[in-house]
């Protein structure tokens, strides 16, 4: 085994490992000795030393067993389906926006013959087109995860219908 290698394996610099020929490393012997004689007198020691680098060790071993057991608990709730994967929501989420915005796209078309006979009536305006997003979003059925959405969303619809009747609501209030 040659100097360099060593510098190389143990990132150590080439006078660090040239001291330990003086403290009895054979660089002659076979690798495997040369290995052996540097745990032995340079790793082990330093090892049984150094309580920093016994806690260090202790507390990467912890953090280790808590990323297998937060892996394994994801892995079980992926499996039971109590969670998803982000781009498996964000996928469905967006190809359902897409149905939407094309389904709202063709509103124009189907109701301005219907509209043009209601006349100025704003309320009447506002009931058929209504009608015709009610229907539109029959249309596009249900989002695949909107059953866990349901309640909330009835929630919040009927708070906002229960406010008054004006035109613009601001959503953050």
């Amino acid at each position: 085994m040659m100097l360099k290698d060593l510098v190389l394996i143990y990132g150590y610099d080439m006078s660090v490992i040239s001291r330990w020929q003086t403290e009895g490393l054979d660089l002659s012997a076979p690798d495997a000795d040369v290995f052996k004689w540097v745990v032995e007198n340079k790793i082990t020691p330093l090892r049984k030393s150094d309580p920093a680098l016994k806690s260090e060790k202790l507390r990467e071993e912890i953090r280790l067993t808590k990323a297998r057991a937060d892996q394994q608990e994801i892995e079980t709730k992926l499996t039971i389906g109590e969670v998803v994967y982000v781009n498996e929501v964000a996928d469905e989420l967006a190809a359902y926006c897409a149905r939407i915005r094309q389904s709202f796209r063709t509103l124009p078309v189907q109701a301005y013959m219907e509209l043009s006979k209601v006349g100025d009536d704003g309320m009447a305006i506002k009931n058929k087109l209504q009608e015709y997003i009610d229907d539109k979003l029959l249309e596009l059925g249900d989002f695949k995860y909107e059953e866990r959405f349901k309640d909330e969303t009835n929630e919040d619809i009927q708070s906002g219908e229960s406010g008054d009747n004006s035109t613009s609501q601001d959503p953050s209030k």
